[in-house]
């Protein structure tokens, strides 16, 4: 693939000069070779109640889910029609199959990779017990590229964990993954998602999904590795009494970047959305975070919260933020915030009034700030990785 255009793009353009439209990928992404290693399936533990296959069957059914998904979504967009906004960039990524927070770009990649989807999927009403926990490495050389697709069936509630991580030794230049799902009706899934690569690896992960009639699904997002890092979220709550919450944590250091596009469209009656991002930059780190709550015709009686808490340990730091509200419904309640600083006087007096200097301090805050998320993820054994990769990157 010669160029990646574009990805993590608003779904309304603003000022250029913001310099939070979107983004481009490194182009380590589009000229790096896709090795056979960097191609091939990705190897997932066997889970009672939980069937997985890339076979061309399973290609076949992704297929069906996602004109299925598309047909609902058309039921609700016939409720009437609104003149799109100026800027609007919707149009350019109507060709996904499942709409994806990095848009149309990363499908493209995929394709030019050859990548295989790997489908998980559960039985109806079948409650699965045990986390599905995926390992994923960067190949040896060159680029690894990953796709997969959940299919949580009516009734029925999944935990994956997916576990991206990498030796400092590594010769890898990237890894990209993308994540795309589908929620039925009274169906739950957990999503959690840690990113401890080393910071010469770029990486993205792309992740999308529709949530049907009471359907939830919770996101837990870890980043405290990678160099360059790109995440993007798009959820459509398209049935009536769809949720989703959407926590993410990250640290980002030296000159570092982490770039990200987080969407929920709100389709259904009495919806409910729930982003929060609560980050550490430190050094000359660059932060950009674009979060949009996007209230269709017929989302009445819903509601999106998006909430932002960056400590900005340094002047040297660069933290853009854009949130947007986007509504062509009345009887809506969408909220934003953001609380953006260093470490306050308050509570550097009283840590120093126990002993604890200013240094120390914004360890133990950057710690306890970032095990809040990481406390989410259900896998005990990953939890203790986490702390130990917190515990050194501070010392």
């Amino acid at each position: 693939m010669d160029e990646i255009k574009q990805v993590n793009e608003l779904p309304v353009l603003t000022y250029r000069f913001l310099q939070v439209n979107g983004a481009t990928l490194p182009d380590v992404f589009a000229q790096q070779p896709v090795t056979a290693e960097g191609a091939g399936e990705e190897e997932i533990p066997a889970v009672r109640g939980v069937h997985a296959s890339s076979d061309p069957a399973a290609q076949e059914r992704i297929r069906v889910l996602c004109r299925e998904v598309r047909s609902a979504i058309r039921q609700k967009e016939a409720v009437g029609q609104v003149i799109a906004p100026n800027g609007d960039t919707t149009a350019r990524h109507e060709a996904q199959r499942i709409r994806t927070g990095m848009g149309i770009e990363i499908d493209r990649l995929m394709e030019a990779g050859g990548i295989p989807t790997g489908l998980l999927e559960t039985e109806a009403g079948v409650q699965v017990q045990d986390p599905l926990v995926l390992s994923v490495t960067p190949a040896e050389t060159g680029l690894r590229l990953i796709r997969r697709f959940i299919h949580v069936a009516e009734g029925s509630s999944l935990t994956v964990v997916i576990d991206t991580k990498g030796q400092e030794e590594t010769t890898a230049a990237a890894i990209g993954e993308q994540t795309c799902f589908v929620v039925e009706k009274d169906a739950q899934l957990t999503l959690a998602v840690s990113q401890m690569l080393p910071q010469s690896v770029a990486c993205f992960h792309d992740i999308g999904g529709v949530c049907l009639e009471n359907g939830t699904v919770r996101i837990t997002q870890l980043a405290i590795g990678s160099g360059r890092s790109y995440q993007g979220v798009q959820i459509e709550l398209a049935g009536d009494g769809a949720q989703s919450e959407d926590t993410t944590g990250m640290l980002v250091r030296g000159e570092d970047l982490c770039d990200m596009n987080y969407v929920v469209v709100q389709r259904g009656r009495d919806t409910r959305s729930l982003m929060q991002q609560n980050g550490v930059l430190l050094d000359h780190a660059v932060k950009n975070f674009r979060g949009t709550i996007d209230f269709r015709l017929g989302s009445a009686g819903s509601a999106g919260d998006e909430q932002e808490d960056v400590l900005l340990l340094s002047p040297e730091v660069t933290n853009r933020t854009m949130p947007v509200i986007l509504c062509q419904e009345e009887d809506v309640d969408g909220r934003h915030g953001a609380t953006l600083g260093d470490l306050a006087e308050e509570v550097l007096f009283y840590m120093a009034s126990r002993g604890i200097d200013e240094e120390e301090a914004r360890r133990l805050v950057i710690r306890s700030r970032l095990l809040s998320v990481a406390r989410q993820i259900p896998d005990p054994a990953l939890m203790v990785r986490v702390e130990r990769q917190i515990r050194s990157i501070l010392r």
